[in-house]
């Protein structure tokens, strides 16, 4: 059977529909990739058939606890490992991919060290909660130590308290002294108070520290000016990278050395698939299409799923519907060596059912009205960093300052 931690890791990970991979299930679907721009972008391949769990598709971090934790007892073999605790959230959050493996588990693609002692983060919300998640998860068996601080120090106490090795400190000043990874993870329009905690802390900040910042608009130049640090990293991640299986977009001054490099591309392994861009103009764009993207998708499956109840679906059931549609989708574009248009015409039969939804679609303005969207996230994004670059006027249209 599988063990709590097991099941926890499962829920967590296919969204608490019950489809629980096989035990010792292989390597599966979504495989990490480091590329930049400048690269060409090779297809995925697609895994031999019967390796993937029916109905999931996990990160190689989740797929290896995943064939850890839920290994039978074969004929004395080996046992499920006694210690198993329960299902709790503390269990199912901090439970480590590597941590607590046994000598003879094999490491996943992903579970490479981390080459910092000591990693701070200034911020306790939603994308600070998503990487502390995804290093304890994916750490190889030397996890850093890991401070957070926040302003609201019963939320920061909070999060420290779902996962090992990782503490809450009172002051900023606590958290990154020593620290030669920082993570700033607040509102951009806190960065100016942030810095002068910063500034404040003084000699117990080293100025060798990577700093890496995944704050909206933030361009590098005001981090390097506000804080004094030379060493910087811009991301823009998002929130799929929760399970591991989320796009981020980055990019570093030329301060940052190759083994720091290689220390914060490893850390965006463990979050999912990763592009390092050189110029900054793609982070804004990145934000728009990657960081707000997640939401437009939620809004998409929002719409279908009331529309399945409209039509008499159980709520539940639409939920699923649509779900493992989109889930589905996703993979097979990824894998799929054809372009968008040829997989839609695969279901558009001339007259049928598909057709007159997209003619419905279409005429309803939902490609322009996407895009537009896109543009809007694009110009707030750039408004943030006081970075406007003149958009053309008939992607602008309609997008003053007053909409921000």
């Amino acid at each position: 059977m599988f063990t709590a931690r097991a099941a926890g890791r499962v829920a967590l990970a296919v969204g608490q529909r019950g489809l629980a991979p096989r035990a010792g299930v292989a390597w599966g679907m979504v495989t990490i990739s480091h590329r930049t721009m400048s690269s060409k972008s090779a297809k995925t391949p697609l895994s031999p058939p019967g390796r993937v769990a029916r109905g999931s598709v996990l990160s190689p971090c989740d797929q290896f606890a995943l064939k850890r934790d839920a290994l039978v007892d074969r004929g004395g073999q080996r046992a499920v490992s006694s210690s198993a605790k329960s299902s709790s959230a503390k269990d199912v959050l901090s439970a480590g991919c590597c941590g607590g493996a046994d000598e003879d588990d094999e490491a996943p693609p992903c579970a490479q060290p981390l080459p910092f002692d000591k990693i701070a983060i200034i911020g306790a919300g939603v994308m600070s909660n998503v990487i502390v998640s995804r290093i304890v998860n994916c750490a190889s068996q030397k996890c850093p130590a890991i401070s957070i601080y926040d302003v609201n120090h019963p939320q920061a106490a909070a999060m420290a308290e779902l996962y090992d090795g990782v503490s809450a400190e009172e002051s900023s000043a606590d958290a990154l002294s020593g620290a030669s990874l920082i993570i700033l993870a607040v509102k951009p329009q806190n960065i100016n108070s942030v810095a002068k905690q910063i500034l404040a802390a003084g000699p117990r900040v080293s100025q060798d520290a990577v700093l890496l910042s995944v704050l909206a608009g933030t361009r590098t130049e005001t981090i390097r000016n506000s804080l004094g640090l030379s060493k910087i990293v811009r991301a823009m991640p998002n929130t799929p990278c929760a399970i591991g299986l989320g796009m981020t977009v980055w990019l570093s001054t030329p301060d940052v050395n190759e083994t720091e490099l290689n220390g914060v591309t490893t850390l965006f392994g463990y979050m999912g698939d990763a592009v390092r861009v050189m110029d900054e103009s793609f982070i804004d764009m990145a934000t728009a299409l990657t960081g707000s993207g997640p939401a437009f998708v939620y809004l998409a499956m929002e719409a279908m799923v009331d529309a399945g109840v409209h039509m008499g679906f159980p709520r539940d059931t639409a939920v699923r519907l649509v779900q493992n549609t989109f889930h589905g989708t996703g993979a097979y574009a990824i894998h799929s060596p054809r372009h968008l248009v040829q997989l839609r015409n695969d279901i558009t039969s001339p007259g049928g059912t598909t057709a007159t939804a997209l003619f419905t679609l279409e005429k309803g303005g939902l490609r322009a009205t996407l895009t537009a969207a896109v543009f809007a996230a694009h110009k707030k994004a750039q408004h943030l960093g006081n970075n406007r670059k003149k958009l053309p006027d008939s992607m602008a249209s309609g997008l003053s300052d007053d909409s921000f």
